[in-house]
Order: structure tokens, then sequence, then C-alpha cells
């Protein structure tokens, strides 16, 4: 055989290989997934087998590094121990023998099921796999702005805005407005045992340069999860600017009109 031959060989058998091996024609796995979510979570590996033979057909679910899920057909699919409590061994994709476990379901997803998932198809004769990414996210549970006043003399005084934001997965980001504006702020962001965050961001400003009505908004972000939310407050003037004794000269005041209606 000369070289041309063995060119031409190597080239069909290559391609009707191509042609009926087995073929993932679609992997299908919701992009972003709140966590805890009632509604079941469907991981989809479509496939078909072409002429490729069936022996030892196993479809193995990998998040990142670790197995989630197997099925080697003529045996019960099984999950890992880490993530059993999330899946549905009973679910079927098909009535198709070559196909019915194929897929997983998903319930109540947590945190640790964010990750890339790869859809490995494998039998004696053949090996493929596709990969897609989900996001399970958390919002906050809790969430709050607030804002007070410190007096630096009777006649001026400073108004500190706080927002703070508990219990948000993955990574968030924090923003403090004025009238739509981003302003000077400090923000911290602290992780925590597990795997979510607080935000907290602080305004300090001189209440003379400010005229009321002002609208400050916080908006929290979680951008992986294109999840975002967000809480306003209204300064309308600082109470801190009328002097102590004015305050004590009217609660006097009031106590002595109430005795005088006795």
């Amino acid at each position: 055989m000369d070289h041309w031959q063995m060119f031409a060989f190597f080239f069909v058998g290559s391609f009707f290989k191509d042609i009926w091996a087995i073929n993932i024609k679609d992997v299908r796995i919701p992009k972003v997934v709140r966590e805890g979510t009632e509604e079941p979570i469907i991981l989809d590996c479509n496939y078909e087998m072409g002429t490729s033979s069936n022996t030892g057909l196993t479809i193995k679910w990998h998040i990142g590094p670790k197995v989630l899920y197997q099925w080697v057909q003529g045996s019960p699919p099984r999950a890992s121990e880490e993530f059993h409590k999330y899946v549905d061994v009973s679910y079927k994709a098909s009535n198709n023998s070559n196909t019915m476990y194929r897929a997983v379901k998903l319930v109540r997803p947590g945190l640790e099921l964010s990750g890339n998932y790869r859809c490995v198809v494998w039998t004696h004769d053949d090996e493929v796999e596709e990969e897609e990414r989900m996001v399970v996210y958390s919002p906050e549970n809790y969430f709050t702005i607030h804002q007070d006043y410190k007096s630096t003399d009777e006649s001026n005084c400073e108004l500190i805005v706080t927002c703070l934001a508990k219990g948000l997965s993955p990574l968030p980001t924090i923003t403090l407005r004025k009238d739509m504006e981003e302003i000077l702020q400090q923000k911290a962001v602290i992780p925590r045992a597990d795997g979510r965050y607080e935000v907290k961001s602080v305004a300090v400003m001189d209440a003379k340069r400010l005229r009321p009505p002002v609208t400050f908004k916080c908006e929290i972000h979680i951008q992986d999860a294109n999840y975002t939310n967000f809480k306003e407050v209204v300064y309308s003037g600082c109470d801190a600017r009328l002097p102590r004794t004015f305050f004590l000269a009217a609660i006097f005041a009031v106590l002595i009109l109430f005795a005088g209606n006795q």
C-alpha cells in the first residue's frame, strides 16, 4: 500500500468514525438557580448513539473535579455521597434503554452546587463530553439602610448614611447613591464560613451642603447571578442642628401644659 492509499484509508476511516460515533446533541443546564428553590432543576445531556455499540454504556456527571451522578446501563443510577441529598435518582429522561437515565434532577439546590458541570458519555468504543456552568445564588436575608446625625456644634451636623446586607452569595457588590449619583463611601465585604457574604457601606456628609429632600439609594448586586435589589431613605433635614437645650425646653413646656390641664 503506497502513501496515498494509506492516507485515503485513514481519512475515510476517521470520516466515518465521526459520522457514526456517539454525538451529544445538546447539554441543557440552567445558567442561574436560586438556592433552595422548590422548582426541580433538570440537567440534561441529550445524545445520540449513532451506530456505536452500547457495551459498557456509562453516563457520568461531574461538578468541577467531583462526581455528582453516574449511571451504568443495566444498573440503577447513583448519586455521590457528597451530593446525594440534592439528587432524585428516580428521574427518567426517556423510556429509551440507552438514554433513560442520562439526566440529573436536582431538588432544593445548595450553594455548593455552583460550578462547571461536565456530562461524559462512555462506551467501550467511544467517549464524548460537554461542559456548561450553573450558578446557585443566595439573595440577602437581611437588608437595611438608615441615617444618623452627629452634631459637631450647635449649628453644624454630619449626616451618616449606613447600608448593610447579609446572607448573599456569590460575591456581591454594594453601592450608595445620592439622587442617583454615586457618593464617596467606605465599603466592607465580609466572607462567612457558610459561603455567604455580608456587605456594608457608610457615607458621611456635611448636612449643610445638602438641600432636602435628598434620596439616598443603596443597591446590592450579584453579577454572576444578574441579581439586583435596592432600598431607599429620604433625608429631610438634620435634627441634630437643634441644640439639646431646645429639646429639653420643649419637653418641659409639654409637661407644664399637661399638668395645667389636670
